[in-house]
């Protein structure tokens, strides 16, 4: 099973049940899973609590008596009935969520004739228990008929099936919950994914815009600085204007009084200038 035991079942609310039922007819109850984990215990004997519980050896024996011996369920029958490895009778229900055996609903720490006292005596010596305290534990078990067992197990039978379906509805709320999860987690990985691209294409276009924005800068710097730079005559000082005629300075100063000169000739001067050359040559 994918989930635990704790997650299947409402113990609190299991245990509050239990604890009514043991109140209002003295019977033991227990919730075990199949790792003999006890997950509720009403009205435990003392001699369960307080010896066969405590003591190391006489403890495995009960792990042993809560799994392997409760787990061996006679064809035909919806509860097992076994003397425990420690000498009581236990009644075990197996539990199933959707089919899957998951733990064991116990009645027991009773015995079905009176104890053998002589038998209980060797076991206080084997464990070191208190030999009087022991026995008197003993005493205070209950003896139930047989006709007393098989009906208490007609409500535990039950009980145990409800314990069953509760488990069922809400594993299959978990396994729901699960799956909208993990369509969640793919739907967000997918679209994160899909973000990651656009940002990725998204820098890349920038970065391409930057780069022609850059050169876009640079191409108007550059016209900007031609269209200040003046052509003005080396001789006569003469201007040439966007049209191509040729003013003087004082009148093209006052249409613009930002711009920047460069030297040449005007035709006048070109002219005067090549005639001397001629004439030194």
């Amino acid at each position: 099973m994918d989930y635990q035991f704790t997650e299947i079942f409402d113990i609190p609310t299991l245990t509050r049940i239990c604890e009514g039922f043991t109140q209002f007819n003295g019977t033991v109850t227990a919730l075990l899973d199949l790792e003999g984990n006890v997950h509720i215990a009403t009205g435990w004997q003392d001699i369960c609590t307080k010896f066969h519980r405590v003591k190391p050896g006489s403890s495995s024996r009960c792990t042993e008596s809560d799994t392997v011996l409760a787990g061996r369920l006679d064809k035909g029958r919806v509860f097992n009935t076994y003397r425990c490895k420690n000498g009581l009778v236990d009644v075990a229900v197996p539990v199933f969520v959707g089919g899957e055996h998951v733990g064991n609903f116990f009645t027991g720490q009773f015995f079905l004739k009176p104890p053998d006292i002589d038998y209980f005596r060797v076991q206080a010596h084997e464990f070191g228990f208190d030999e009087h305290s022991y026995i008197e534990a003993v005493n205070r078990v209950p003896v139930f008929s047989e006709e007393h067992v098989r009906k208490t197990m007609a409500f535990l039978v039950e009980l145990t099936q409800l314990i069953g379906e509760m488990g069922l509805k809400k594993l299959t709320i978990l396994q729901s919950s699960k799956k909208t999860q993990e369509r969640l987690e793919r739907l967000v990985a997918q679209r994160t994914r899909a973000l990651n691209d656009a940002n990725a294409t998204l820098e890349i276009a920038n970065e391409k815009l930057c780069e022609k924005n850059s050169k876009l800068t640079a191409y108007l710097d550059e016209i900007h600085a031609l269209r200040g730079l003046i052509s003005i005559c080396a001789s006569c000082k003469k201007i040439r204007d966007l049209d191509g005629y040729w003013n003087s300075v004082e009148k093209y100063l006052i249409k613009h009084p930002d711009a920047t000169f460069s030297h040449g000739y005007c035709p006048e001067c070109y002219e005067k200038a090549m005639r001397d050359l001629t004439e030194l040559g």
